[in-house]
């Protein structure tokens, strides 16, 4: 076995002194190109060596491997088989009585340079190699060394590749920590893939988010990029330009030409390497129509209308006397809401809303329906005058022939109607409830049709402990 002749070569006479320590993945949650491995030992010696991946073996820390040189003696050994590519740094450091120092690290080469065929630790006349140095700028050192020695495959010359290299192990020559009293102390390994900073990152995919009359926005799943560009253009297979870049996942295109169509592509950005371009997506800033759109009763004749004001120059608005059947245009104004007049008390009526930009008019709004009937009583309060007792108080409704309170143990609780009372009544009072509970009361009006009552919407809910 290649190892075996290599460390029993290099550790001929060596007494190895049994290491103590545990195998962590180390706190700082290493990026995820990077391989961490820590314990604890009493001499350099001690300390795990590298070995690329053979088969048979999966990648991580073996310990207690045991080398027997050629006259038996066998000695403990701890192993990190590591998938190492020539780009790759290994750090070590050292930690003792509180002071860190970096340790150098030794590619072992296999070298036959004797015809014994054994495998010896090239030693360039620099010594060591620093440690974080990518194994390629290590390899250089041993040029010259490589090409003196045939290697151990028919004689060719060696090239120093990765492939030449049978473990990596740490110096014993710092400067500083020589640990000969044997003091214990804590290693760490570190391998750095350099696989993220020349792998593209996952391209991602981008949709349409929102839209108004001159802003477009994008979003896409955040892959874990450092950043994004955005590339637009105005046609299809025009030219794409780079128009922004963004540490977010998403973003908006703004100062945009109504109704006109724009193209956009967006990569992801990892180490300095960006990814593929996304499929296109295309998006024409529109005129959104209103949202928010509410209706409720102004009177037993009338029903007001509401919605948010998006900026527009001015709303249309559409009137039918069944959901699906057809709307027709009853108004206009530059203003966010409208009061629909001359209605019939108990009717329902349903309508749409758009929105209007430089003559350009938007797509509907949800639909909403109200009947004209005594507005939805207002300023409703609750009090408590004693232990026990509730009292619910409002302001008249226009037309309103009378009122009914409901009450509640919870605000999304099931309400029951405790009172109806006539239209001067504008007060009710609740008592033998129970002390210390919070009750939830609501108010709906009403007016009467052929003998029919014919209700508003209830008022906002409000609370009261007793």
């Amino acid at each position: 076995m290649k190892l075996q002749k290599v460390l029993s070569t290099f550790l001929t006479g060596v007494t190895a002194i049994t290491a103590i320590f545990s195998v962590m993945p180390s706190n700082a949650a290493a990026a995820s190109n990077e391989k961490v491995y820590t314990g604890t030992a009493y001499h350099v010696q001690d300390i795990p060596v590298i070995q690329p991946v053979e088969a048979g073996h999966e990648e991580g820390l073996v310990e207690d491997v045991w080398i027997y040189n050629d006259d038996g003696v066998g000695t403990r050994w701890d192993i990190i088989y590591a998938n190492l590519s020539v780009d790759d740094t290994i750090t070590v450091k050292v930690t003792q009585t509180g002071k860190e120092y970096t340790m150098n690290v030794l590619p072992s080469l296999y070298m036959d340079l004797d015809d014994t065929h054994k495998m010896y630790p090239a030693y360039p006349e620099d010594g060591c190699i620093k440690s974080g140095q990518a194994i390629n700028e290590v390899l250089e050192h041993y040029t010259e060394m490589c090409k003196l020695y045939p290697n151990n495959y028919g004689g060719d010359k060696m090239t120093c590749s990765l492939e030449d290299v049978e473990w990596f192990y740490t110096c014993d020559d710092h400067s500083d920590f020589k640990n000969k009293t044997f003091e214990k102390f804590t290693w760490e390994i570190t391998i750095s893939s350099s696989s993220a900073s020349t792998t593209k990152p996952e391209a991602v995919k981008p949709i349409l988010t929102a839209a108004s009359s001159s802003w477009i926005k994008l979003g896409w799943s955040d892959n874990g990029a450092d950043s994004y560009n955005i590339y637009r253009s105005t046609s299809r297979n025009g030219t794409y330009k780079k128009i922004a870049s963004t540490k977010t996942n998403a973003y908006t295109n703004k100062n945009l030409t109504l109704g006109k169509t724009y193209y956009y592509k967006v990569t992801a950005v990892a180490d300095g390497v960006e990814s593929d371009f996304s499929k296109i997506v295309l998006a024409r800033p529109e005129v959104i129509p209103p949202t928010s759109v509410k209706a409720v009763p102004a009177s037993t004749t009338s029903i007001k209308l509401s919605w948010k004001d998006n900026g527009a120059d001015s709303y249309n608005i559409y009137r039918a006397t069944s959901k699906s059947g057809t709307y027709k245009k009853i108004a206009s104004t530059t203003k966010n809401t409208y009061t629909n007049k001359s209605l019939t008390k108990g009717k329902t009526y349903y309508y749409k809303v758009t929105a209007v930009i430089d003559g350009k008019e938007s797509e509907f709004s949800k639909i909403v329906s109200s009947k004209p009937t005594a507005p939805i009583p207002s300023a409703v309060k609750a009090s408590s005058k004693a232990s026990g007792e509730a009292t619910i108080t409002w302001k008249k409704s226009t037309g309103a022939k009378g009122y009914e309170i409901y009450m509640a143990t919870s605000k999304s609780g099931t309400y029951k109607r405790v009172d109806r009372v006539g239209s001067k009544v504008l007060t009710f009072t609740e008592d033998e409830l129970t002390e210390g509970k919070t009750y939830y009361f609501k108010v709906r009006s009403y007016t009467i049709k052929n003998g029919k009552r014919i209700y508003s919407p209830f008022s906002s809910v409000v609370k009261i402990k007793v």
